[in-house]
């Protein structure tokens, strides 16, 4: 079985970001890409894992998509998107 490497997060809210942590506005909005950036590599500092740890970012409408790529905690996408989601 493959594991799965492809995860996106998809915004029903504003989120912003202040250093290492976000938090969620009422305001809808679509990301730019530069804030698409920030919420990954801030993800990956809540994870505790490598900078790189995601890739191939790409923003459509409230959706970010992104690829998992093998990481230190050995995490895919599905566990990725679990853990984000806490």
């Amino acid at each position: 079985m493959e594991a799965t490497i492809l995860a996106y997060v998809c915004f029903r809210t504003q989120i912003t970001l202040f250093g290492n942590s976000c938090y969620q506005e009422t305001v809808l909005t679509s990301p730019s890409e530069e804030s698409a950036q920030n919420l990954i590599k801030t993800l990956e500092k809540y994870l505790d894992l490598d900078r790189g740890s995601f890739s191939n970012v790409k923003v459509n409408g409230q959706e970010i998509t992104f690829k998992v790529n093998p990481n230190v905690k050995g995490l895919n996408a599905s566990e990725v998107a679990v853990k984000a989601g806490k």
